[in-house]
């Protein structure tokens, strides 16, 4: 599986456990989307796809969740 094709979703990124998972992904080469209820926060890793979104609405992990690889609830 190429880099470009392993795609992890982690909610809660812009927490502490949710962004250091994050972070991790990245460093071992996967490409990361992060749902946020805000979209993309004002202190973000620009690398990341940030997705707006609520973690306790179906439709907004329903669409984050297309064409990822795994997905990582913090």
């Amino acid at each position: 599986m190429s880099a470009e094709t392993k795609t992890a979703l982690v909610l809660g990124a812009t927490g502490g456990i949710g962004s250091a998972t994050a972070e991790a992904l990245a460093r071992h080469g996967w490409k990361v989307r992060a749902l946020s209820r805000a979209g993309a926060p004002a202190r973000r890793k620009e690398e990341w796809e940030w997705v707006k979104g609520d973690s306790m609405d179906r439709a907004s992990i329903v669409a984050a969740a297309r064409a990822q690889t795994r997905s990582f609830m913090q």
